[in-house]
């Protein structure tokens, strides 16, 4: 899961849908999560942890979906070259996954692993502490390919984009031949391309907001369980639920509730927060306290995660997002003005021919 993107002056980059998005997406992880380790019900029911655990691969499929729109929107907005976007990522994701490890690690869960501070244990094989981590090297792995997808996607539109997605359903499924770690990569290409195409789609948001979370994703959070208890094949349901996410999203208008987009923005801000602590306050609270009522342990977890969350945002990661914009600008200034001399260079009197 990326962090929320940095604020910036594009409503459609930051609608209400796309904070409920990201809010309804952190809770799924929750609900996996609470489920299937705090042993709410799913532990011995196989039923039971089939639905968590399809509602936690949901979730992260649309932070992969909401990251890739945001950040092409933040491309769009910035035109400020490759390095000066890494730098803004890499200030966003680094400092609350580190001080996540590295608390994880102190407690004793698991020896330090390298791999995990730099976000390449996908790479690797080693194992993700805390485990909500799995996911940050595939978005970090996908920020290097955003800059030339942004380009190509302002030549080919969405019909391209489309294209592009089938291209790489058709390359995952044939990427099971592959090193594993390859293709734990290529198979998570489809959730995240969806992003790309709803940007492409952009500036046709004509439907009510209730397609979008009524039409659309509430049947999918039904539809997603009930087919892999069926049978299915859980990954392609995966990709096609973030497709229709995709498309979506740009149809829709935003919703306009204030209460629930109040609520919604908070979620998402924190939400970055939400998803690498939760671990630790499920093993305080529901492994610790067992005795407790479980009423009460929801409370208390509820509390002790809003207050963690809250905390990380404003003492290390909007540091790190005020930081990673400061270098990304005097980046962009740098290159700014190394263009104006080579073009003043080029353009200056040249010797006559011969």
């Amino acid at each position: 899961m990326a962090p929320r993107a940095d604020p910036g002056p594009n409503p459609f980059m930051h609608s209400a849908n796309l904070d409920l998005l990201r809010a309804i997406a952190v809770l799924l992880v929750l609900v996996n999560h609470l489920g299937t380790t705090a042993g709410l019900g799913g532990e011995d029911n196989p039923t039971s942890l089939t639905v968590f655990f399809e509602f936690g691969q949901l979730g992260v499929g649309i932070f992969f979906v909401h990251t890739c729109l945001v950040l092409m929107q933040s491309l769009e907005r910035h035109r400020d070259g490759f390095s000066a976007f890494m730098v803004r990522r890499v200030f966003r994701i680094y400092p609350l996954s580190i001080m996540a490890v590295l608390i994880y690690t102190a407690l004793g869960s698991a020896p330090l692993l390298v791999s995990n501070l730099l976000l390449v244990q996908n790479i690797t094989g080693d194992p993700s502490i805390p485990y909500p981590l799995w996911s940050l090297p595939y978005e970090v792995q996908m920020y290097l390919l955003l800059p030339a997808l942004f380009t190509a996607t302002l030549a080919i539109r969405a019909r391209g984009v489309f294209l592009l997605w089938g291209g790489a359903v058709a390359l995952a499924l044939l990427a099971d031949r592959m090193h594993p770690s390859t293709y734990r990569l290529i198979q998570y290409v489809p959730c995240f391309l969806p992003g790309v195409l709803a940007f492409a789609l952009r500036g046709r948001a004509t439907l009510s907001p209730a397609v979008l979370f009524l039409g659309v994703l509430l049947p999918v959070m039904v539809a997603l369980p009930l087919l892999a208890l069926a049978g299915a094949p859980r990954t392609p349901l995966l990709w096609a639920a973030c497709l229709a996410v995709g498309v979506a999203i740009p149809m829709c208008r935003p919703f306009t509730q204030p209460l629930l987009a109040r609520v919604a923005q908070v979620l998402a801000k924190y939400s970055y927060g939400v998803y690498l602590l939760h671990p630790l306050f499920i093993v305080v609270v529901f492994r610790a306290l067992p005795g407790f009522p479980l009423p009460l342990q929801l409370l208390l977890f509820s509390v002790l995660l809003a207050a963690a969350a809250w905390s990380t945002y404003h003492l290390i990661e909007a540091p790190g997002i005020a930081a990673g914009g400061r270098l990304a600008q005097r980046l962009r200034a740098g290159f700014t003005r190394g263009s104006a001399l080579r073009g003043a260079v080029n353009a200056g009197p040249r010797p006559p021919s011969p």
